[in-house]
C-alpha cells in the first residue's frame, strides 16, 4: 500500500466531547505514523486553540482557520497564511455588529475573543487576521446573522467557510451535551479559502499526490475536503450531507471513530 496522507477534522472528529483525544485513538495515531503514513489535522478553529491538545500526538503540521493558516506544530513555522485586509475586517465588524453578541478573531500569533464593547483598533492594526467569527447567543439571532453575512460576503470577496451545526439543528446541543445558551458562530474568510483548498496548498508544498489522500470529518466545512481527497470518511456524528458524500461511515467521536477509520482503510489490522 502507498503511504497515505490523512487529513482529519479536529472538533467532533479527532476530539471527544470533552475536547480530548481518547487513549485508544492517540495510540492508533502513533501506530499509523510509525508505519510511514502522515496525519494532518485540518480544522476550522484557530491554530492556537488546538495546539496544546495536539502536543502529545507527535504530529508535524496543522491546517487551521478553514485552510487559511498552515503551520508547523514542531517549531511554529508558517507555511501559508491567507490574510484578511484590516480595512475589510473593519467592514465585517460593522456589518455584523447590529446582529451579534461577540466576535472571535483568528490571528497570526493568538486568538482574540471580544465583546462588542471592547476596543479592537490596536488588535486589528497589529495582527494578521485569517478568520473572523461573529457569534449569536441564540439560534434565532444566529440565523438572522447568517443571512446578513451571506449577503455581505457575496459583495465583498469573502466566504462563510463554516457555521455551527446548532444553527440548523434545534436538537444539536442536547445531542452533543452542549450548554444551553452556547454561542452559535460562523467562520468568515477570504474568498476561495476552505479546507479543500487548504489541503491542495499543503499537498503542493509537500509534493504529495492527491491520489494518496484521505479525509475524515463530521461537519459542513469538511465537504470541501471531500471534494479534493481520494477517499472520504464520515464520522457517525456527521451531518447527513457529509455521510452521503463519504465512501464509508464509522463510529462517532466519542467511540473512537478515527481509530475505526484507520482499520477500515487497511492501515492497521486491529
Amino acid at each position: 500500500m502507498n503511504r497515505k496522507v490523512i487529513f482529519i477534522d479536529v472538533d467532533d472528529t479527532l476530539l471527544t466531547k470533552d475536547k480530548t483525544i481518547s487513549p485508544k485513538t492517540l495510540q492508533v495515531i502513533k501506530d499509523v505514523q510509525a508505519l510511514g503514513h502522515k496525519i494532518v489535522p485540518c480544522t476550522g478553529a484557530n491554530f492556537f486553540t488546538h495546539q496544546p491538545r495536539l502536543i502529545d500526538t507527535n504530529l508535524e503540521y496543522v491546517i487551521a482557520s478553514n485552510g487559511a493558516h498552515i503551520r508547523s506544530l514542531k517549531d511554529g513555522t508558517v507555511l501559508h497564511r491567507d490574510e484578511i485586509p484590516t480595512e475589510l475586517a473593519r467592514k465585517v465588524i460593522d456589518a455584523a455588529m447590529p446582529h451579534c453578541d461577540e466576535f472571535s478573531f483568528h490571528a497570526d500569533s493568538k486568538q482574540r475573543l471580544s465583546t462588542l464593547q471592547e476596543p479592537l483598533e490596536d488588535f486589528l492594526a497589529n495582527n494578521k487576521l485569517t478568520q473572523i467569527v461573529p457569534w449569536g447567543r441564540t439560534r434565532e439571532t444566529a440565523q438572522e446573522l447568517l443571512q446578513v453575512m451571506k449577503d455581505f460576503c457575496k459583495q465583498n470577496n469573502l466566504e462563510i467557510a463554516n457555521y455551527a451545526k446548532a444553527i440548523d439543528n434545534p436538537k444539536f446541543l442536547e445531542e452533543c451535551g452542549g450548554a444551553e445558551g452556547e454561542f452559535f458562530g460562523m467562520d468568515i474568510v477570504n474568498s476561495g479559502v476552505n479546507k479543500g483548498n487548504g489541503v491542495r496548498r499543503f499537498c503542493e508544498i509537500m509534493n504529495i499526490d492527491l491520489a494518496d489522500t484521505v479525509s475524515v470529518g463530521d461537519g459542513h466545512n469538511d465537504l470541501a475536503m471531500f471534494d479534493v481527497t481520494a477517499i472520504n470518511v464520515a464520522m457517525g456524528n456527521a451531518t447527513d450531507e457529509l455521510k452521503n458524500a463519504a465512501d464509508f461511515v464509522v463510529s462517532d467521536n466519542n467511540n473512537d471513530g478515527v481509530a475505526q477509520a484507520f482499520i477500515k482503510l487497511g492501515l492497521l489490522t486491529s
